[in-house]
C-alpha cells in the first residue's frame, strides 16, 4: 500500500505499483553494454577477417611477382635455354645443376625463397634443393596443370618445416630463354612468416582500438543510462506524487485517501478481536510514516475513526478577497490541521474547502468528539491572509466510527462508501446547525448553540454524542478586517 503524508510529517511520495529500485541504471547499462558488445565484437571479427583476408590476397600477388624474378633471376641464367621437356637423357646435366645451386643459394641467402624445385612437364623431378625427389604438388593439382598450360599460381600452404608453419607455393612454367617456349614446371615455397607476423601485429592493433573505443563507448553509455534512469525515476516519483496529492497543500487527495482506507479494510491485520476493522497497527504501517512509537507485543488495538470536514466562510473570502487570498487561507488550514492532529492521524485535502481525516485509536464518540474539538478550536483563530487582511473562519465537522461498521467486512470498497457517507452526513448536520444559528442570529433572535463536531450514532444504538465547547463562528459570513 502506498504511503500517504503524515499529520505531522513532510509528505511521502505515495508508491502504487512497482517500484524501479536503484538497479535500473545498472540494469539499462548492462543491456546497453551487452548490445554494444555484440555489434563491436561482430565489427571486430569483420574488420580482423579482412585483414586476413587482405595480407594473404597481397602474399599470393607477392608470390606471383616474385614468380617472375625466379624465371628471369635463376632459373633462365642456369639453364640457358635449355628445353627440360626435351633432354636427351631426362637429366640435368651436372653443370646445370652446379649453376641452377649457385643460383637458388643466393636466393636463400636473402631469404627470398624457402623450396626450389625443378619438374619436367611428366612430373619428373629434375632438381630439388633438399634433393627431395618427390614433389607435394601432384601433376593432377590445378596449380600443376595450370603451370603445364603456361599459367602461374599461388596459394597458401601448411608446411611443418618452414618458419610460421606456412609457405606462399608458387608453381608456373619453365621458359626457355632464347625461344621462350614453356618446357617445365619450377615450384618455388616463399617464406610466409613475416607476412603473418604483419598480419598478428595488425589483429592486435586492430584489437587494440576496438578495445579503447569500446571503453570510451562503455564510458558514454554508463553516463547516459544512470543519468536517463535518474531522471526516469525523478519524474515517476514527481508524477506519482502530482497524482496523489494536492498541489496546493500538499496534503494527500481523494484518490489517496479511498485508497489508504480500502487498503486498510481489505488488510486481514485491519480487524479488531470483535471482527471490526481498526485504524490500529494497519494504519501506522499503511497510513502514516514510521516515527509512531510501536504498540506493546500483544496489545489490542484500540480502533479508529473517519472525519469530514468542511470550512464555513470559504466562499465569502474568495468572493470578496479573491482566490489567492482563498488559496492562502486552504494553506493554513491544512497547516493547522497538521499541527492540531497526533502523528498517528492523516489528513487529506479531498477538495475545494474540504478535507479528509483519519483518526487512529479512536475508541469511543467521546475520544472522537475530543480529538474534532481541538480541530475545530484550531479553525477558529485568526488568519493572517497578509496585506493586512485578517479573516476568521470556523469549521463544520462530522466523524463516524470504524467500530460501526458490519463486523468482518468482505466489500472494501462498499465500506469505504458507507464510511464517508456517514461521516459526511454528520458534517452536513453541523454545518446546517451552524446555517440555522447564523439565520437566527440576523433576525435577532436567539439561538441554542450550535455544534461544530458531530458523530455519527446508530440509528437504533445510544445517542450520539456531540461536542460543543467551540462553535462555528457568527456572523456565518465571514468578514475580512484591515489593520
Amino acid at each position: 500500500m502506498s504511503k500517504v503524508m503524515t499529520s505531522g510529517g513532510p509528505p511521502q511520495v505515495p508508491q502504487r505499483g512497482p517500484r524501479r529500485g536503484r538497479g535500473g541504471g545498472l540494469r539499462l547499462f548492462v543491456a546497453y553494454a551487452a548490445l554494444s558488445l555484440a555489434v563491436v565484437a561482430a565489427s571486430g571479427v569483420v574488420l580482423v577477417d579482412g585483414a586476413r583476408g587482405d595480407a594473404r590476397a597481397n602474399a599470393v600477388r607477392e608470390g606471383r611477382t616474385q614468380a617472375t624474378v625466379i624465371q628471369q633471376m635463376v632459373l633462365a641464367p642456369a639453364l640457358r635455354g635449355v628445353v627440360l621437356d626435351d633432354l636427351p637423357t631426362g637429366h640435368l646435366t651436372g653443370t646445370q645443376l652446379d649453376q641452377l645451386r649457385r643460383a637458388n643459394e643466393l636466393a636463400l641467402a636473402h631469404a627470398t625463397v624457402v623450396r626450389l624445385r625443378v619438374r619436367d612437364s611428366r612430373g619428373a623431378v629434375l632438381y630439388a634443393d633438399d634433393g627431395q625427389l618427390r614433389s607435394p604438388v601432384d601433376m593432377a593439382d590445378p596449380q600443376f596443370v595450370r603451370a603445364v598450360h603456361g599459367a602461374t599460381s599461388a596459394q597458401i600452404v601448411a608446411d611443418g618445416a618452414a618458419p610460421g608453419g606456412h609457405v606462399v607455393r608458387v608453381v608456373g612454367p619453365v621458359f626457355a630463354l632464347s625461344t621462350n617456349r614453356s618446357g617445365g614446371v619450377f615450384e618455388a615455397d616463399l617464406p610466409y612468416a613475416a607476412v603473418q607476423h604483419a598480419i598478428e601485429v595488425q589483429v592486435r592493433h586492430t584489437v587494440t582500438r576496438l578495445a579503447a573505443c569500446l571503453a570510451l563507448l562503455w564510458t558514454a553509455l554508463a553516463g547516459i543510462s544512470f543519468s536517463t534512469t535518474r531522471r526516469l525515476r525523478r519524474l515517476l516519483a514527481q508524477n506519482a506524487y502530482e497524482a496523489r496529492h494536492d498541489q496546493l497543500t500538499g496534503l494527500p487527495n481523494r484518490p489517496a485517501m479511498h485508497d489508504a482506507l480500502r487498503d486498510l479494510l481489505h488488510s486481514p491485520g485491519g480487524a479488531a478481536p470483535n471482527g471490526r476493522p481498526h485504524l490500529g497497527q494497519r494504519a501506522t504501517r499503511v497510513l502514516v510514516d514510521r516515527r509512531r512509537p510501536a504498540r506493546p507485543h500483544g496489545q489490542a488495538a484500540i480502533g479508529g475513526a473517519v472525519g469530514l470536514l468542511d470550512l464555513n466562510g470559504f466562499k465569502a473570502v474568495n468572493d470578496e478577497l479573491g482566490h489567492a487570498a482563498g488559496d492562502r487561507l486552504l494553506q493554513v488550514t491544512a497547516d493547522r490541521l497538521r499541527d492540531v492532529l497526533r502523528p498517528t492521524d492523516v489528513v487529506a485535502r479531498l477538495g475545494g474547502d474540504e478535507f479528509g481525516l483519519l483518526l487512529a485509536d479512536v475508541g469511543d464518540r467521546h475520544a472522537a468528539a475530543a480529538v474534532g474539538d481541538r480541530v475545530a478550536a484550531a479553525l477558529t483563530a485568526v488568519v493572517d491572509l497578509g496585506g493586512g487582511r485578517l479573516v476568521r473562519v470556523g469549521a463544520s465537522l462530522g466523524i463516524t466510527l470504524l467500530q460501526d461498521l458490519p463486523g468482518h467486512p468482505r466489500d472494501p470498497s462498499g465500506l469505504v462508501d458507507l464510511l464517508l457517507h456517514r461521516a459526511d452526513e454528520s458534517m452536513y448536520e453541523a454545518k446546517r446547525a451552524h446555517h440555522e444559528r447564523a439565520a437566527a442570529a440576523a433576525a435577532g433572535r436567539t439561538a441554542a448553540p450550535a455544534p461544530a463536531v458531530v458523530v455519527w450514532r446508530q440509528p437504533h444504538g445510544e445517542p450520539a454524542a456531540r461536542a460543543e465547547p467551540h462553535h462555528a463562528p457568527e456572523p456565518a459570513r465571514v468578514a475580512a478586517s484591515r489593520r
